[in-house]
């Protein structure tokens, strides 16, 4: 493969809370952060901060980037997390992350329109159909522990599909 092969890279971030107010991390019972969509508990509190201080950094200065080596790039968003956005559940295992995959991939195999569809409908929650406002939405208030995601965008914006 050449440089020339590839039309754009697109990264899919989970938000995980990270633009959350330090006020909505609290210290919970769990080694673990532990998600719901008004706060984020860990017995650790100050890890979480530190970890949404350089997560939320790392995001910002990405979404500076028009491209990376000359390759057009754009990053979105599944808030809080895949699961969350996709199966609209939080706090899942290894294992039943895997379930909900396969579920998932076999709802849609064959029907990525379909997906598209469910995107729009069932994920965005509000989240602004313009990419600036889209990111703009996320950081404010508990958005990036709610349920929303501006990958429908991707799709409107493509001229490929």
């Amino acid at each position: 493969m050449n440089k020339n092969d590839i039309w754009q890279i697109v990264q899919i971030f989970d938000t995980d809370g990270t633009y959350i107010p330090e006020s909505a991390i609290v210290t919970g019972e769990t080694k673990e952060f532990y998600y719901t969509t008004e706060e984020i508990s860990c017995k650790d509190r100050e890890k979480v901060v530190r970890r949404n201080e350089w997560k939320s950094s790392m995001m910002n200065k990405l979404l500076k980037l028009s491209d990376i080596k000359g390759i057009s790039y754009k990053c979105y968003f599944m808030s809080s997390n895949l699961d969350h956005a996709l199966y609209n559940k939080q706090n899942l295992t290894d294992e039943e992350k895997e379930l909900y995959s396969i579920k998932f991939y076999e709802m849609f195999e064959g029907h990525e329109k379909l997906f598209i569809k469910y995107l729009e409908s069932d994920v965005v929650n509000g989240c602004p159909d313009s990419f600036p406002a889209s990111w703009k939405y996320i950081k404010e208030e508990l958005h990036s522990l709610e349920r929303h995601s501006n990958l429908h965008i991707y799709f409107k914006e493509n001229p490929y599909l």
